[in-house]
């Protein structure tokens, strides 16, 4: 198995006439050039921390050292909030989702560095992972932090958390599971809780806004220092599976 550069992050897909169909894409890929010695570190590394595309099940188990609530990191960005995350729950398995090369870069080096055993990283659009290599009722929490707002309402078909990306998340999670979610636009916040709103075995129950940081700084993702540094109003919402 060996780490990949891929242009084409989605399978393409085809109509019964074999003719492409394009899909729209919740992100757009804008990569720094990594230097070589960055992507050598990467692919010496991939072996032992990525898993790579596939359209069957994984078996969650054999994946990682030890039997662990698992918990999914959707479009983790540059990584620190989520190796922060990971090394202070060394119990629990993390999978991290991203099409964001330096972001990956960043965690395949810290995971050679700490020796760290419970993260594995997946190069891929989250979409199609979730769709056809997450078992149902397997993700005890999913972590969707500042997913692309799309603000344009021509662009509102692009947005991520659509009707139905949330029932695809709610089928993967265990009971008494969680979807964290946050972001510093406020009319998509809106359009996220109408939707899940139409998922009966999901309901709400947790929302904040704040304009201050009042947390620790390992505990604060890059994009939510931008927002609160603009003067945004950062919201998070939490929702639970029956």
């Amino acid at each position: 198995m060996n780490f990949t550069f891929k242009k084409n992050i989605i399978s393409p897909h085809y109509n019964e006439n074999g003719i492409f169909i394009r899909k729209n894409r919740s992100f757009i890929i804008r990569q720094k050039k990594l230097s070589k010695s960055k992507i050598n570190i990467i692919n010496y590394y991939w072996p032992y921390v990525g898993i790579d595309f596939q359209k069957d099940i994984l078996n969650i188990e054999t994946i990682f050292s030890k039997k662990s609530p698992l918990m999914i990191d959707i479009g983790f960005g540059n990584g620190h909030f989520l190796i922060n995350m990971v090394k202070k729950n060394i119990n629990i398995n993390f999978l991290g989702i991203e099409v964001y090369l330096p972001g990956i870069y960043y965690c395949v080096n810290q995971i050679s560095l700490f020796n760290i055993f419970n993260l594995k990283i997946i190069y891929h659009d989250a979409v199609e992972v979730l769709r056809y290599m997450i078992p149902d009722n397997s993700i005890s929490k999913i972590f969707i932090f500042f997913p692309d707002p799309w603000h344009k309402k021509k662009h509102y078909k692009r947005r991520l958390l659509t009707q139905n990306f949330i029932y695809l998340l709610s089928n993967k999670l265990i009971r008494g599971g969680a979807i964290y979610i946050k972001t510093d636009w406020k009319p998509y916040a809106y359009d996220i809780v109408s939707n899940i709103s139409y998922i009966d075995c999901l309901y709400q129950v947790y929302l904040s806004e704040y304009v201050t940081i009042e947390k620790k700084p390992d505990e604060i993702t890059n994009f939510e220092k931008k927002g609160l540094l603009l003067g945004r109003s950062i919201i998070d919402l939490i929702f639970l599976k029956k």
